[in-house]
């Protein structure tokens, strides 16, 4: 089963279910509650600085924050109709999705400048690419 441009593409057997569904949903709305949560005018992103920070600490937050961009990305591709460029597989833990993203901001620094949720899409979707 792989997950792309939000939505799950299964390959399981039939009659099998799962919750991704379900997690990808409440993913979304914390990302909407809390950019909703925050005034126009103190709106701030998160840059490569910040996400560099975030995998020192490893803390819940951070991972909160890079499920929530990729499921921002499997959305916005759903929303404007792109062609998929991530297609990650079943049983990816959103801590693994963490280590990605922050080896690619180790290994391309010249991209610090990127906004977080950038930084997070693109390492996702280099490291599980879509079949072309």
């Amino acid at each position: 089963m792989t997950r792309s441009a939000g939505l799950i593409r299964s390959s399981s057997r039939r009659g099998e279910t799962d919750n991704l569904g379900t997690k990808q949903m409440m993913r979304l709305m914390l990302a909407l509650a809390l950019a909703a949560a925050s005034s126009p005018t103190a709106a701030q992103f998160f840059y490569g600085d910040d996400l560099r920070k975030m995998c020192d600490a490893k803390t819940s937050a951070s991972i909160a924050y890079v499920s929530g961009a990729v499921d921002a990305a499997f959305f916005y591709q759903k929303l404007r109709g792109v062609k998929d460029r991530i297609c990650m597989p079943m049983g990816v833990k959103t801590d693994q999705v963490l280590d990605v993203a922050c080896k690619y901001l180790e290994d391309h620094p010249e991209n610090r400048h990127w906004i977080a949720a950038d930084i997070v899409a693109e390492s996702v979707a280099q490291a599980w690419p879509c079949p072309k």
